[in-house]
């Protein structure tokens, strides 16, 4: 069997060797003195460190990635119906407020005989007396944190 100048017979000892994690001293001691094998190991330590920095690079699995997605979907949704409900809310209680202006306007006078200049001074400090309940309501909703159960 014809040796080349690029080929050693004991490359493959070598290479066994460094997956392994072992080598045996007469190993050592021939690759201290062959460049082939020399090369071989420079090729191989380049080799495992490009593997480990595959494994290095820290992107989640994508089974996580598809679960990560689906809860910030479902949380999404659940945020979009909680904007609703609040909407709703303070819609319904404006149109409370107003009923209830409109009805104590339109029967204060027929109840009792309150001049209409008084009644429009009561009406304008109850008017503004429910306006800053609900600026205080709307602005004591927002400032507190929005958090969704841990299930969702």
């Amino acid at each position: 069997m014809e040796m080349k100048l690029n080929e050693c017979a004991a490359e493959a000892s070598v290479l066994a060797a460094l997956a392994n994690g072992f080598m045996p001293d007469e190993l050592a001691a021939h690759l201290t003195s062959c460049p082939v094998c020399q090369d071989a190991k420079l090729v191989w330590s380049y080799l495992a460190e490009c593997a480990g920095a595959e494994t290095e690079t820290g992107i989640p699995p994508a089974g996580v990635l598809w679960w990560k997605a689906q809860l910030a979907r479902k949380r999404a949704a659940a945020r979009r119906s909680i904007a609703w409900i609040e909407a709703m809310q303070k819609i319904a209680a404006a149109v409370v407020a107003a009923a209830m202006m409109a009805m104590g306007l339109w029967l204060a006078p027929k109840m009792i005989e309150i001049p209409r200049m008084l009644l429009a001074a009561l009406a304008a400090v109850v008017i503004l007396f429910l306006a800053s309940v609900a600026v205080l309501f709307a602005f004591g909703r927002n400032t507190q944190p929005r958090t969704l159960p841990r299930g969702m």
